[in-house]
């Protein structure tokens, strides 16, 4: 049982640094991605020699779908909770290392990593998706 169990930790720790890539990646892309879009609206507004036969859209255009992108990314990074998601995979992952560890002693009974390892893995659900309390505040309790 303890080598089911060594699998399935390994398992989800590739799962969870996998989690902790992808969330870091979407919350640091859409923050920064939507300041970034922003500073080139207000950058492009503040243009006087823009030539429009020489681009493919007018400046008016271009800031115009410049503007909606940010306030997209802007809405994802505010509504998606990528950050909660990323931090949340992180703290897994570094859990899982330290039963990982406590897996490399010889075992009798598995029982209470067995254990371990279920808590480690409603933590990161209740991680994942708030408390009651949190999901209230939404507007979803």
């Amino acid at each position: 049982m303890i080598d089911q169990l060594r699998k399935e930790v390994d398992r989800l720790q590739k799962h969870h640094y996998k989690g902790q890539r992808l969330w870091s990646f979407a919350h640091h892309f859409s923050t920064f991605g939507a300041a970034l879009l922003s500073l080139t609206v207000a950058t492009l507004s503040q243009q006087d020699g823009w030539d429009a036969a020489s681009f493919i859209v007018s400046r008016n255009t271009l800031i115009a779908i410049l503007s909606l992108s940010a306030a997209i990314l802007s809405a994802l990074a505010a509504r998606g909770g990528f950050e909660r998601k990323w931090i949340a995979n992180r703290l897994t992952r570094s859990k899982l290392d330290n039963l990982r560890l406590d897996m490399l002693e010889d075992v009798e009974d598995p029982t209470p990593l067995k254990e371990k390892l279920k808590r480690i893995i409603s933590e990161h659900d209740s991680a994942i998706v708030g408390s009651s309390s949190q999901r209230e505040d939404d507007g979803k309790g």
